[in-house]
């Protein structure tokens, strides 16, 4: 007999604690948080590697650490009922996170990882919005101490603004301040009674609205026409 006072009244509480459907979606790219994360099947003999992954948790001695692995599998897990509920997790291989698979530099914090040694238990499946991309860098061949170690290079994700990014204000010395003042003189006429300009002997009569110009400069168009005149007489 079930008691009444324990089945629950959340809807969906209760589509969630029945368990999402057999059948799985898989998946070989999946944005999130910034980030395009691929399965390291699909990104074989590829330019980019987008599917290392970090993730922060509690390690043995109870303090906050980060975990890095690399992403086997994108799963998408759908629970039954309307409204649809989903749920996408990263299948990943983890290294191991003892001072034997992981090393972080004392003066410059640069974090390695052995590439041979995985971690020991048995936790592959991370939820995709906590997971932060990163990608391994090898040393060079010459370097034959450091041939199996591979540095962590964190990706800053792409439309997402990091406080750790944001650029310092630059020193800047106070500016100097004005302490006089430049006063123009009022403009009150248009004419300049500084510059003496250039007189013209100019009338206007008002009865026959017209301008006489000088008797010199008529008499000098007169002469002018008359020339003309002679000319075509000849021809």
């Amino acid at each position: 007999m079930i008691d009444n006072q324990h089945v629950l009244q959340n809807p969906y509480l209760y589509d969630l604690a029945s368990g999402p459907l057999r059948l799985a979606k898989s998946w070989p790219i999946y944005f999130v948080n910034g980030y395009t994360f691929h399965t390291k099947q699909w990104g074989e003999g590829r330019t980019t590697y987008n599917s290392g992954v970090c993730v922060s948790g509690i390690g043995q001695d109870e303090n906050s650490s980060d975990y890095y692995g690399v992403i086997n599998e994108i799963l998408e897990l759908e629970w039954p009922r309307q409204p649809i509920k989903k749920l996408v997790l990263f299948n990943c291989e983890w290294f191991d996170t003892s001072k034997r698979g992981m090393r972080v530099h004392k003066q410059f914090g640069i974090v390695e990882v052995h590439k041979n040694r995985k971690y020991a238990k048995f936790d592959p499946f991370i939820f995709a919005e906590t997971a932060t991309q990163v990608y391994y860098a090898p040393y060079p061949g010459k370097q034959r101490d450091k041939i199996d170690w591979l540095v962590v290079m964190k990706t800053k994700p792409k439309g997402v603004i990091d406080n750790k990014y944001t650029l310092e204000v630059p020193y800047q010395e106070e500016q100097s301040h004005v302490t006089f003042v430049i006063e123009d003189d009022p403009v009150d006429d248009l004419q300049d009674v500084e510059t003496r300009g250039e007189e013209v002997d100019v009338i206007i009569e008002e009865e026959n609205d017209f301008i006489e110009i000088e008797d010199d400069f008529i008499q000098d168009n007169e002469d002018e026409e008359e020339a003309t005149t002679n000319e075509e007489e000849v021809e």
